[in-house]
C-alpha cells in the first residue's frame, strides 16, 4: 500500500470538496422545488397589482441555470426619424425603447444573483451595464427581499426615465 504524505490534508480538502458539490445540490434542489416558484409568485403578484407595461418572465433553456425577472416590456420610444428626400413620400423610422428588468438568476453552484438591467433605445441611447444587487442562498429569498428589490427597481427605472444624468453620462444627448 503506497503511504501519502500529505493525507490528513488532502482527507481535509477531500471532505470540503464533496461537501460543497452536495451543497451545490441542495441549492439548485431548493430552486427548483420552492424558491424560483415562490419567486414567480411574488413578482406576478406585484405585477398584476401594479397596472404598468411589465410581464413576469421565465428564461428556463437551461437546467440548473435558469432566470426569472420582471420587465418592462418592448415598445416605441417616442422617436421617430422622418425622411423626406426629395419625394412625395415620407419614409418614417421609429425606435424602439427595450424594458429595463429586475432579475434572479441561478448560478452554476446553485445561489441566486440579483441584478438589474436597464433600458435603451435603438441608436440613442446605449444599454447600460446591469447593476449588481448581490448573490443569495436560496434559502434567502423570500417576499420581503423581492418586495425589497422591486423597490430598488422601481426607483432605479424613475431615476433612468427622469434624468438627464443617463443620457450626459453616455454622451448622447440630442445630436452630440
Amino acid at each position: 500500500m503506497t503511504v501519502i504524505k500529505n493525507q490528513v490534508e488532502i482527507d481535509a480538502v477531500f471532505e470540503k470538496y464533496k461537501s460543497a458539490l452536495n451543497k451545490i445540490e441542495e441549492r439548485r434542489l431548493l430552486w427548483n422545488s420552492d424558491i424560483k416558484s415562490k419567486t414567480i409568485n411574488c413578482l406576478s403578484k406585484i405585477q398584476q397589482t401594479y397596472g404598468l407595461d411589465w410581464q413576469v418572465q421565465r428564461i428556463e433553456n437551461l437546467k440548473n441555470y435558469q432566470t426569472i425577472n420582471i420587465s418592462f416590456n418592448t415598445r416605441s420610444s417616442g422617436i421617430v426619424e422622418i425622411n423626406d428626400e426629395g419625394t412625395n413620400k415620407n419614409s418614417i423610422k421609429k425606435f424602439v425603447k427595450y424594458g429595463g428588468y429586475l432579475a434572479y438568476s441561478q448560478l452554476y453552484h446553485g445561489k441566486i444573483s440579483v441584478f438589474i438591467g436597464y433600458p435603451y433605445i435603438d441608436e440613442w441611447v446605449e444599454q447600460m451595464e446591469t447593476t449588481f444587487i448581490n448573490v443569495y442562498e436560496p434559502n434567502e429569498i423570500n417576499e420581503d427581499l423581492i418586495e425589497n428589490h422591486v423597490i430598488t427597481f422601481l426607483d432605479t427605472m424613475a431615476e433612468w426615465e427622469g434624468t438627464f444624468k443617463v443620457q450626459i453620462e453616455r454622451n448622447r444627448v440630442g445630436y452630440i
